[in-house]
């Protein structure tokens, strides 16, 4: 009785959190509609011109690729004008569109707010299905600067707080596991990051996440706080992310826990307690995403009176179907992650550690055991593909970074692999 007990409590903790989760996540973006929108629309109308089009830093890349599509969406949210029926606007998230345009929110952007002529009356766009959480910090931002000086806060948080990542690494566990980091935040291609706003609703999550498990690690592991930490992780995620690269959030801290954990493998019924480890930590994480998604649809059908749920699962049919292949997919988004020059900085990267080998500097020796746990974890990217077929190959140029798991996972084997050589004793 006391182990059915304690297995019912830990649910109601689970389903409790759930639940207090969305409602105070409901609550922040009603308060942000609450806010006046003359100082945000007039902000937006400064630099709606910047976003009428994609645009790429290095042209060529698709990894450089700004999405001024999706921040359209972002920056038309904001700007809507949502008090009068503030129930209705938190669920619904509605901003203007045209008839002529409607497929395209950067023009739709700019013939309300910019220099393009409307060819039409507006009319209202609603993105129901997600839950915008993004808002509670994209709306205060606005009221007081333009899109253009927040993309260029979000650079200078973006590099600080990948910088703060690196350094606590090396602090706390030396320099392989900063280098490994150091290469991770290198996958994801910063400067993109730091160029748009839809890209740092999963960096932000990822990279807290991971400084929180750096500093508080032990603390983390007493009391089943590791499996709370990635079940809000989950929920902090779908909340904020418009379904970008979100396993991210799961599949690098959870590489970075199996790093500082160390499991010694040395046969094969010693893969049981990562394994328990990495199964526990990835349901937890999938009950938090999953289920703060699907408490918007209740939300949104309970306020609207409408069945939400229905334009969901057609949506998510629409995501894993496709007429794309799976290896297609795949391909297209290796191609993207594994451009020329991460292909020439890797190699540095090769070049670099066969110096440090020629030197005797260190020393190499696979743990083959070990393998395991990280090669599983590389697999998560993978398994993404083949799930959301049709979504990851459409929007390979960001859905790409889920790769960065296997990047990170890979860096780590690769960490566990060297040793730094001991100098030779002289002889008396």
């Amino acid at each position: 009785m006391d182990i059915i007990g304690s297995k019912l409590k830990f649910l109601s903790k689970i389903f409790c959190g759930l639940l207090g989760f969305a409602v105070v996540g409901f609550l922040l973006i009603m308060l942000s509609f609450v806010l006046p929108r003359k100082n945000i629309v007039s902000n937006i109308e400064k630099t709606a011109p910047q976003y009428a089009n994609y645009s790429q830093w290095a042209p060529g890349i698709p990894a450089s690729i700004r999405d001024s599509f999706t921040d359209a969406i972002m920056l038309g949210s904001a700007a809507y004008e949502g008090r009068s029926e503030l129930l209705q606007s938190t669920v619904l998230i509605n901003r203007y569109t045209y008839n002529d345009v409607e497929d395209n929110p950067m023009i739709s952007l700019n013939m309300k707010y910019g220099d393009i002529t409307p060819t039409s009356e507006p009319k209202v766009e609603s993105y129901p299905r997600y839950w915008h959480g993004y808002l509670i910090f994209l709306t205060p931002l606005l009221e007081i600067l333009d899109p253009i000086e927040i993309t260029f806060l979000n650079a200078m948080i973006v590099f600080s707080l990948s910088m703060v990542l690196v350094v606590i690494a090396y602090k706390r566990y030396g320099t392989k596991l900063a280098a490994s980091l150091g290469v991770f935040v290198i996958s994801l291609s910063p400067v993109s990051i730091a160029l748009n706003f839809q890209y740092g609703t999963v960096f932000y999550p990822t990279i807290l996440a991971l400084i929180a498990i750096l500093v508080w690690d032990k603390w983390l592991q007493e009391k089943n706080r590791y499996l709370f930490f990635f079940l809000f992780l989950g929920c902090i995620t779908v909340y904020l992310d418009l379904l970008t690269y979100p396993l991210v959030s799961l599949g690098v801290p959870l590489a970075l826990v199996m790093y500082l954990r160390n499991y010694k493998i040395n046969k094969l019924r010693d893969i049981i307690p990562p394994l328990k480890t990495g199964v526990l930590t990835s349901v937890l994480w999938g009950i938090g995403y999953a289920g703060t998604w699907v408490l918007k649809w209740a939300i949104s059908s309970i306020v609207l009176h409408e069945n939400m749920f229905a334009q969901a699962i057609e949506q998510m049919k629409f995501r894993v179907g496709g007429e794309a292949g799976r290896f297609e997919t795949i391909k297209s988004n290796f191609e993207t992650m594994f451009n020329e020059p991460m292909m020439v900085f890797i190699l540095i990267l090769i070049i670099i550690v066969a110096i440090l080998l020629v030197m005797k500097k260190v020393r190499f020796s696979w743990r083959k055991w070990d393998l395991l746990v990280y090669l599983v974890i590389i697999g998560f990217p993978f398994i993404w593909y083949l799930v959301l077929c049709n979504h990851s190959n459409i929007h390979h140029w960001f859905t790409y970074r889920e790769l960065s798991i296997a990047v990170f996972a890979a860096s780590l084997i690769v960490a566990n692999s060297f040793t730094r050589r001991l100098p030779n004793k002289k002889k008396k």
